[in-house]
């Protein structure tokens, strides 16, 4: 029998003598007020006694996605309902999740490889906060240009800093809003770094 939501000439036929329907949303449906109100309608036009629909589980505390939308949709339909709210089916990993969950691997393995590298230069922190002390406890000669000495503060303030960088974007990473851009939080600190190595190169070639 044929049937399709978005042609709504098929729904006749696949409800004739149908009083419960089980419900699943094709996953390249996402308006649901526009790909699946007419077939609602249509039930509830038919006086259904029963609808089982599989949801998604969490749906109660997520309005955005078309599960909840379609969830209401038979709430206000006044036709009897079950929901089934399952975690996840393993076949979305290898059909419409595919492309998704492999670059989504990449970002979290590719955001990993850049923390460990970023955490190399915080074994010498404590090096570079005592010799950034000693230089700011030297003595100044006198004859260092405005250009110098605002290298010279700019490496001190942003080599001892770096640290505050890392774990800062390290932190974030693992909130709710910082999974969402592994690798851009994970690129900030080598950012801070170049930024030092540049001053510092800045400073030794100026002295």
């Amino acid at each position: 029998m044929e049937f399709d939501f978005l042609r709504h000439h098929t729904f006749e036929h696949a409800l004739d003598g149908v009083q419960k329907v089980f419900l699943m949303r094709p996953p390249q449906l996402g308006k649901p007020k526009h790909d699946m109100q007419p077939f609602m309608d249509e039930m509830k036009k038919r006086k259904l006694e029963h609808i089982v629909f599989v949801s998604l589980m969490g749906v109660e505390k997520n309005p955005i996605v078309p599960h909840r939308k379609i969830e209401d949709m038979i709430r206000e339909s006044g036709i009897g309902y079950t929901f089934l709210r399952p975690g996840f089916f393993m076949q979305n990993l290898n059909t419409t999740h595919r492309d998704g969950a492999n670059q989504s691997m990449k970002k979290k393995l590719l955001s990993s490889f850049l923390f460990v590298v970023g955490a190399i230069p915080l074994l010498f922190t404590p090096i570079v906060l005592m010799a950034n002390i000693m230089s700011l406890a030297g003595e100044r000669t006198g004859n260092e240009g405005f250009f110098t000495l605002f290298v010279v503060y700019s490496f001190i303030a942003v080599s001892s800093t770096y640290f505050l960088t890392y774990l800062g974007c390290l932190i974030y990473r693992f909130t709710r809003k910082g999974k969402e851009k592994p690798v851009l939080l994970s690129v900030i600190p080598l950012f801070h770094l170049a930024l030092a190595v540049v001053l510092f190169s800045l400073w030794s070639s100026g002295s």
